[in-house]
């Protein structure tokens, strides 16, 4: 009996040990969920996991406090990077790329920058790719690229190179690759975690160069195709990237540099007006320049030092609107021609026009009229298109001596004639 007793007495000790130990679990053997992977445009972090209970805890201690995101803390969505390539930001766009080295032809649109296929090199396949120089940040494993594109090409890869030096040469330190979709209709959204699709080197240490690369496999005649992008940015976290708002953005960093004016008749359509009083507007379109540049009440003036004497300022113009130029200047040197070189679409090549030769060594401003348009001014390339910056070569023949200088009062560009002869600022 006793026997029979101690076997009924251990049965109920393991069925109750049973039955608390499904107790303590508290979610029926759930097993916590895991984070999603940053594998296509949608990306989502799933996570099942359950809140301790008291029960789970050791015997004679306080259970660990259950840590939750404070749902009134907004999440910091601000890109480390950030490029919106669109018409209205030429100036940026211009400034990132200038310089940039292996960049095929682009055309800067109203929502986005097209990119070509090309060839870099005869015996290559075709790529698309576009480099820029970034404000310094520094590369840690948890930040994603998203990138808005239109890939309207058979490209399926998205190659994404990095460097810590502004070089501008084809030698990076850090090499990414992701998936994206080959010739799609619209626009897609894509979130990658960079570090997780590394192909060489590693996502660590500052970047100051930044390389997009649309990669075609096989060999077929692609030279039609194309990549639109619309903006893209490095973020901390899937979280900020997914988060991210464009329209508000755009709505806390406006765009810089000049722009075409819609304007009554006799006004120009394209104005630089240089002095004091707009310096801070010329300044944000400059883009290059050789010489000293200083500005007075009413005009600029450029002193040539050893490399000569150059402006170069982005804009925004429909050539067919602006088919004559006026400016008002003083040639304080021996120099007595005047070069004009201009960029339609969002390349390293500039076409450029010879104006009529200037007066040398004056003591006050004189107005000059040229005929832009006029196919017998251009020495390479036609003045059509939209002109996104034009590099103002002040006196070329001779080349300057240093400390000659050239004063500019205003440069404008006009529909007619009759509108340039009239316009008096």
């Amino acid at each position: 009996m006793t026997s029979i007793r101690k076997r009924i007495s251990l049965l109920a000790l393991a069925l109750l040990t049973v039955l608390g130990t499904v107790a303590c679990s508290g979610d029926g053997g759930k097993t916590p969920g895991t984070s999603g992977t940053a594998s296509s445009a949608a990306v989502t972090t799933a996570s099942d996991e359950t809140e301790p209970t008291a029960s789970s805890a050791p015997q004679g201690t306080e259970p660990p406090a259950t840590i939750e995101p404070d749902p009134d803390q907004p999440v910091d969505t601000t890109p480390l990077f950030f490029m919106d390539l669109n018409l209205e930001r030429e100036h940026e766009v211009m400034q990132a790329i200038s310089g940039e080295g292996g960049n095929n032809s682009k055309l800067l649109q109203e929502d986005s920058l097209r990119i070509y296929a090309e060839k870099t090199i005869p015996e290559a396949k075709y790529s698309w790719r576009v480099g820029f120089h970034t404000d310094t940040f520094t590369a840690t494993g948890d930040q994603v690229i998203l990138i808005r594109l239109k890939n309207n090409s058979m490209s399926n890869k998205l190659v994404m190179f990095a460097d810590p030096s502004k070089d501008a040469n084809n030698v990076f330190a850090f090499q990414g690759r992701c998936d994206i979709t080959p010739y799609m209709e619209q626009y897609v959204d894509y979130i990658y975690n960079i570090a997780d699709n590394t192909l060489q080197g590693s996502w660590v240490g500052e970047v100051n160069r930044f390389r997009l690369q649309f990669a075609a496999l096989g060999e077929v005649d692609i030279e039609n195709d194309f990549v639109d992008i619309a903006y893209f940015g490095i973020f901390a976290n899937e979280t900020s990237a997914e988060q991210f708002d464009i329209d508000e953005w755009r709505a806390a960093n406006k765009p810089s540099g000049i722009k075409t004016e819609v304007v009554s008749k006799g006004r120009p359509t394209l104005l630089f007006d240089f002095g004091t009083s707009t310096e801070a507007e010329i300044r944000a379109a400059l883009m290059d320049s050789l010489g000293e540049v200083s500005f007075t009440q009413d005009a600029v003036k450029v002193t040539a030092d050893d490399k000569g004497w150059r402006l170069m300022l982005s804009c925004q113009l429909e050539a067919v609107q602006g088919s004559y130029m006026k400016i008002r200047i003083k040639n304080e040197s021996d120099s007595t021609q005047f070069k004009l070189w201009t960029s339609p679409i969002m390349s390293s090549n500039l076409i450029f026009l010879t104006l009529p030769q200037i007066s040398a060594n004056d003591t006050d401003y004189k107005e000059y009229i040229v005929k832009v348009d006029a196919k017998e001014n251009f020495s390479q390339g036609d003045w059509n298109g939209t002109v996104v910056r034009m590099r103002f070569d002040l006196g070329t023949a001779p080349n300057p001596s240093v400390g000659d200088s050239m004063t500019i009062d205003y440069i404008g560009f006009f529909s007619t004639l009759e509108d340039a002869q009239n316009f008096n600022p």
